[in-house]
């Protein structure tokens, strides 16, 4: 097959900075392709040549489902001197974003699939080491202009790995990319071959579907990102939307200016526009149910009985924790309590104290009284260490006075004991020789 047996439609012609391409015709076969060729001083520039091998193999490599299909090409002799390179590949029907957005408005939801698609495309590349660097809006076609369908195209500024890329590199100090997204990785003797520049300029895509503008850069003069610009006039039904701070915080991560702050690859981005299409995840709460649950429950009889007896047992205890403490401070003593609390879902009141001499912590004796609410009655105890417990006193839960009474008029009785146990651990032993021996 040659260039000469494909015949121009005559339906217009897309033109480029280094090529144009035209609607063509199998003459003999009568398939539909679109006929790629370099200007004529393209075709006399070596790096161009290369470039235009690179586009073919990285077409070849991706063909298929979003990406043309490759009839023809010669990109095989792009380092003979003379011979006219030329690509032929799947016409796609449809026109670009541009076009298409300008005509059709896209909903939230259309705009998201389209990128989604995209990013899937350049994904796939992006794992055989194909990068696209000139993603834009012109670059992208909807088949049949469905927002559903998007193919990329113009894969001219691609890098695509080849066995004899050591025989021709792209100058030093060249700059890439496009002025739809300027990016700073590609200034000269930048970072040239990265995945997330790629996935940068794919955001922009999204950017300028929900907004009619193109990004141009990542920061402006007044260090603002591309969706943070006051001049920048979002439909005001995407804003509406319930997912619109999502789509925000997207923009906030794909255009970030440092590469390791942006999304990292094709599936983190994928993930992040699933969050956005699946909206706001609100899980089912029985916060009202259980919150009801709670009311009858402090409403009835057994809460309210605990509720009357917990003051009984609070108070009438710290009563005589400060009885005791007064007690034990005139016999040169200390206490180091711990904190009053309640245990046992409520049921019990407790109180723990270490006592000992003024500035000694050894000897001590633990002191620990309880006061619990069991079936309808108030029970008070107290021990020491490790000893069984004594019972102070027992009443109705109705009767908090008389829990008081007892436990203060046992006060006395209950610190002598503590006072007595202490003595006992301060006392010598009957003789010194086991520790003499």
């Amino acid at each position: 097959m040659a260039i000469e047996d494909w015949i121009d439609e005559k339906e217009g012609e897309r033109r480029g900075g280094q090529g144009s391409v035209i609607k063509v015709r199998h003459r003999f076969d009568g398939r539909i392709g679109a006929l790629k060729t370099l200007h004529p001083d393209a075709q006399g520039k070596r790096e161009r040549r290369y470039r235009f091998l690179q586009e073919v193999s990285a077409l070849k490599a991706l063909a298929g489902d979003g990406i043309p299909l490759v009839f023809e090409a010669n990109e095989g002799t792009w380092d003979v001197k003379g011979i006219d390179l030329y690509l032929v590949m799947e016409f796609v029907a449809g026109p670009t974003m541009e076009e298409l957005a300008t005509t059709k408005e896209p909903t939230l939801d259309e705009a998201l699939v389209a990128l989604k698609r995209v990013v899937e495309v350049l994904g796939r590349g992006h794992q055989m080491l194909i990068f696209h660097r000139d993603v834009k809006h012109n670059n992208v076609i909807f088949r049949n202009g469905v927002w559903s369908d998007p193919v990329i195209v113009d894969l001219g500024m691609a890098f695509s790995p080849l066995e004899d890329e050591a025989s021709y590199n792209t100058p030093a100090g060249q700059e890439l990319g496009n002025r739809f997204l300027r990016l700073p990785e590609f200034a000269p003797n930048g970072q040239h071959r990265d995945a997330r520049s790629d996935l940068a300029m794919a955001a922009g895509l999204l950017f300028y579907m929900v907004s009619g503008a193109a990004p141009r850069v990542l920061v402006d003069h007044q260090g603002l990102l591309p969706h943070e610009r006051g001049s920048v006039q979002f439909r005001a039904t995407l804003m509406s939307d319930p997912r619109w701070n999502s789509i925000l915080r997207f923009f906030h991560v794909a255009f970030q200016n440092m590469l390791h702050h942006r999304y990292q690859t094709a599936r983190e981005m994928l993930d992040a526009l699933a969050d956005i299409k699946e909206g706001p995840k609100l899980e089912k709460s029985d916060l009202e149910d259980q919150v009801a649950k709670l009311k009858a429950l402090m409403d009835g009889d057994y809460h309210r009985e605990r509720v009357a007896a917990g003051r009984f047992m609070e108070e009438s205890s710290l009563l005589l924790s400060e009885k005791l403490r007064k007690i034990w401070e005139t016999a040169g003593l200390t206490d180091a309590p711990v904190y009053p609390q309640f245990n046992e879902n409520g049921q019990v009141f407790s109180l723990v104290n270490r006592v000992s001499r003024l500035r000694h912590s050894d000897p001590h004796v633990w002191f620990h009284h309880d006061v619990a609410l069991q079936d309808g009655r108030l029970v008070a105890t107290w021990w020491m260490d490790d000893q069984s417990k004594t019972l102070v006193h027992h009443c109705s839960a109705a009767d908090g006075e008389s829990l008081k009474e007892a436990l203060l008029g046992a006060a006395d009785n209950i610190a002598a004991r503590v006072i007595e146990r202490l003595v006992f651990k301060l006392e010598p032993p009957a003789s010194l020789l086991p520790f003499l021996q």
